[in-house]
């Protein structure tokens, strides 16, 4: 044999020597998906690329042929083993049985075969020539039949290959895209020099394909370094975007949709193949609001509501920004965790917790007004018993000595006490009641007749006082609970009355406000009232002494405001020292015709 190393041998050299790396680098990560058919395709081009330079540096044709048959393990293995390779790297494993392996290498086999035996049909090479290339010569031939099906072969399998990346790279984002990048690449490039090898465009007897595989291998092994294209495999990329309860979505720079996994299409309604590519505004239309808000925001963390088809649902969202370095903004993804449950239960806890207060509030409520109620059993109530008893008691032991004009005063002393007794039993009975009682009756109300039956009540406390009582031409019609409105007005004209000029001068009136509501007011001219007294207003067992002649049981203005807020209404007071005061409650007005209705606390 006379061999000699050629100029046209030396790049495949240095290409061998980086595919055969590339092998090394395969092996010991075998473990990672894909390796094992990343080593077996090196081995393939190697082979190829090792034999080939042999040929080169032949210069018979027995030797020639004897390299080429060499060549064509290498050469039928390399499509068969690239396309495995892509289905793995495709996240279609699936396709991947003993069975398609088969079929897949039957044609490789026959091939490799009639190459081996070419001398007895000439199925592959026919008239078998040495052509001059530069100082050397190499072999020139006539493509048998069978060569024919296999080129057809070859690039049935590339063709699917690239085309597989192909439909695969928009539908991944960052590295996974450049990943994927390089693979494209690295398989285009042998099938452009396969075409210009075919077309008889090369210099005559020098095969291309061995140089153009091992700038294949160059850039997986580039690939590999700089993308860890086996580290990182977009299968598990995809199996666990897949698995996610979350919604996540990839965009790009430019806001446009690149992946998103089934929670996330369930949650906009997208399909996949429709939403990739597209504008982000277009695919989330559904939710305008969120888009506006995070349109210029690449990194946050919150928690969300929207409205996913009617139902009120909440969500934590996470916008995180994508580089393939430092600096260099790729895109953002979000995730959206669907928080609904957790803000439920939140939502439930606080308003246990809110009343648990009110409850423990009003506890404490209750506790401090039976404490005043105790002071008003114990002071209040025992000054008109122990008049009543007192006048008693004389009237028993003296009745027959004392003249008629002293039986009456005492007579009058027993029925004032005993009058005072029962407006305070009368308004505790009231002040529980207001508080205690579920249900009552809302209705239109006939002021007139209200006003009237409380001026009646309070008939002796006027003669007594000698005041004046002011009614308005007509009331504004309004809307409540009739027998707790007379009271109101009960409590509001006995102060008039009792804390009044002298002689007292009493203003009944009522306004329409706005939204609804109408105003009555009791108007006196007595001292007027201070902040501070203003202030002290309204609460339970609080009575303002101005006038030493007046004492009250400080339950009136308490029960107005208990009425009041039951009937959905306010209490209040406007009053300067000097110029009167005048008192108010506000009511919802009736709705044009009256009606009933039950209201329960």
């Amino acid at each position: 044999m006379n061999w000699q190393l050629t100029p046209y041998a030396v790049p495949l050299v240095a290409g061998a020597m980086v595919t055969f790396s590339v092998t090394v680098i395969a092996w010991q990560r075998r473990s990672t998906r894909g390796a094992l058919f990343m080593m077996l395709l090196s081995l393939s081009i190697i082979i190829y690329s090792l034999a080939y330079i042999l040929e080169l540096g032949s210069s018979s044709i027995p030797d020639i042929l004897t390299w080429l048959k060499v060549e064509y393990i290498g050469i039928t293995t390399e499509p068969v083993i690239l396309l495995m390779l892509i289905l793995t790297y495709t996240n279609r494993q699936r396709f991947l049985t003993p069975l398609t392996a088969a079929v897949s290498l039957v044609v490789p086999i026959a091939t490799l075969l009639f190459a081996w035996t070419n001398e007895s049909h000439g199925l592959i090479w026919q008239n078998m020539t040495l052509a001059p290339l530069g100082e050397q010569v190499a072999v020139d031939f006539i493509p048998g039949s069978w060569y024919w099906v296999w080129v057809i072969y070859t690039w049935v399998l590339a063709g699917l290959g690239a085309v597989l990346l192909a439909y695969t790279l928009p539908r991944v984002a960052g590295l996974h895209r450049k990943q994927l990048g390089v693979m494209l690449t690295g398989v285009l490039i042998p099938l452009a020099v396969y075409l210009v090898y075919l077309a008889d465009l090369a210099p005559a007897g020098l095969d291309l394909n061995p140089y153009a595989l091992n700038l294949s291998g160059i850039l997986i092994a580039w690939g590999m370094f700089n993308y860890q294209l086996f580290d990182i495999i977009p299968v598990a990329h995809t199996a666990v975007l897949s698995s996610m309860h979350d919604a996540v979505i990839v965009l790009d720079e430019k806001d446009r949709v690149v992946d998103l996994n089934p929670a996330a299409r369930q949650l906009i309604g997208a399909d996949a193949g429709r939403s990739v590519g597209r504008p982000a505004s277009e695919v989330f239309g559904a939710y305008p609001d969120i888009l506006a808000k995070y349109q210029d925001i690449q990194q946050a963390r919150e928690e969300i509501e929207i409205d996913v088809q009617g139902e009120k649902r909440f969500f934590d969202i996470q916008l995180s920004p994508l580089c393939s370095r430092p600096g260099e903004y790729k895109g953002r993804l979000v995730v959206l965790r669907d928080i609904t449950g957790r803000v439920q239960i939140e939502t439930a806890l606080k308003e246990s917790n809110r009343r648990l207060t009110e409850m423990y509030e009003e506890r404490d409520g209750l506790v401090k007004e039976l404490e005043a109620f105790d002071r008003t059993v114990a002071h209040d109530l025992k000054n008109p018993l122990a008049v009543i008893i007192g006048a008693g008691g004389l009237l028993l032991e003296r009745y027959e000595h004392l003249s008629t004009e002293s039986i009456q005063k005492q007579l009058a002393f027993i029925l004032r006490s005993a009058r005072k007794a029962d407006s305070i039993i009368e308004a505790l009975l009231m002040f529980a009641g207001v508080r205690t009682t579920d249900r009552i009756t809302i209705g239109a109300l006939d002021m007139d007749a209200i006003v009237e039956e409380s001026l009646l009540r309070l008939n002796y406390l006027i003669v007594e006082y000698n005041a004046e009582t002011i009614l308005p031409d007509s009331w504004a019609d309004a809307q409540g609970y009739a027998p707790w409105v007379e009271e109101i007005w009960i409590n509001y004209l006995s102060n008039a009355v009792k804390y009044g000029g002298r002689p007292p001068r009493v203003e009944l009136g009522s306004d329409r406000l706005s939204d609804g509501v109408i105003r009555f007011w009791v108007r006196d001219n007595g001292l007027g009232l201070t902040p501070e007294e203003q202030s002290q207003l309204f609460k339970p067992f609080t009575r303002l002494e101005q006038q030493a002649h007046v004492k009250g049981h400080g339950l009136g203005l308490s029960i107005v405001q208990r009425i009041t807020e039951r009937l959905n209404g306010e209490t209040g007071v406007e009053s300067e020292v000097g110029k009167g005061s005048l008192f108010y409650f506000t009511l919802p007005a009736a709705s044009g015709v009256s009606r009933a209705c039950e209201q329960r606390e």
